[in-house]
């Protein structure tokens, strides 16, 4: 979710390259440095991410932090793996709660809901644009957005400032950046373009339509913006969990008899499984795997809700 830059950015410095993937400040021996070699054009925009849990779970934030503070690391939250964002929101979050949470890994978000409607994890977070329509049709409670205020698509759940937990905000985003070097006139110019298509009634209709916040900062808010952040990430790196290398996440997984990885059904089978129709293209072996997986419990993934 948040934008940064790739190894190969320093070979070109008359266009615009991005990427999206994990803040660099957890990764060593990096190629490139984020604030040397990238000039940043605009900061446009953010996607709320809000904590989640199901029904028969906790009531309040609070209610979760306690039991943690109770329980410590008895308390599991869904992840993609080590890096990204559910991973590194959790870890703020439980930085700034002091609590110790433990990580699943699932393949994807879509996996990762899953997880938390079935309640084989306690709590997760996840962008207001994949978890709103559960949450609209009552099966998951939210619980926080993970930033200073309210979120208009969630207004009546409560931001960070309100619960005086401030410093566990994260807030990913979507952003455009230069390879440093590029005229200050093209900057600019790709700024004030950038900063025009934002802000047109139609480009917002579109954000809007997937939970998104048009910020459009121009350059040095965006500057600004990710100093802050990676000074935030460098001190959260220090965390164990935060250091883990995918390895180790898939040696601690395989290592929990709980954790599953993906569409594992932990369920006994129905009475009468129903034949759940394949997702359309990807390898057959793997289609096949994963229709006879979903065929023992009746969900809406993105694999299986056409066919619903």
């Amino acid at each position: 979710m948040t934008l940064w830059a790739f190894p190969g950015i320093r070979e070109v410095s008359d266009a615009y390259v991005f990427r999206c993937g994990a803040p660099p400040a957890l990764k060593a021996n990096l190629a490139y440095d984020v604030e040397k070699d990238l000039a940043f054009v605009n900061l446009s925009v953010t996607a709320p991410i809000v904590v989640v849990t199901s029904l028969q779970q906790f009531s309040t934030l609070a209610d979760l932090i306690t039991t943690a503070r109770t329980s410590p690391k008895k308390l599991r939250y869904s992840s993609y793996g080590a890096g990204t964002s559910p991973h590194l929101s959790t870890e703020l979050f439980a930085a700034a709660a002091k609590i110790e949470v433990e990580p699943i890994a699932y393949k994807g978000s879509g996996d990762a809901l899953l997880g938390l409607l079935r309640g084989d994890v306690e709590f997760g977070q996840e962008t207001v644009t994949a978890v709103l329509p559960q949450i609209k049709a009552g099966k998951l409670r939210a619980l926080a957005v993970m930033m200073p205020e309210r979120s208009q698509f969630l207004p009546q759940v409560p931001g960070l400032d309100e619960l005086k937990m401030p410093q566990a905000a994260y807030v990913p985003f979507y952003g455009v950046a230069v390879p440093a070097g590029t005229p200050g006139q093209v900057i600019e110019r790709l700024s004030k373009a950038i900063d025009e298509i934002l802000k047109s009634p139609d480009a917002k209709e579109k954000m809007a339509a997937q939970s998104l916040d048009v910020v459009s900062k121009g350059p040095e808010e965006m500057r600004t913006f990710i100093r802050n952040d990676l000074t935030r990430f460098r001190e959260l790196g220090k965390r164990p969990e935060s250091r883990l290398s995918p390895q180790q996440w898939n040696q601690r997984i395989q290592a929990r008899p709980h954790a599953r990885i993906a569409h594992t059904a932990r369920r006994s089978p129905p009475a009468n499984p129903v034949r759940l129709r394949p997702a359309a293209g990807g390898d057959i072996a793997d289609r096949r795997r994963q229709d006879r997986a979903c065929a023992l419990v009746r969900h809406a993934c993105s694999h299986c809700r056409p066919a619903i």
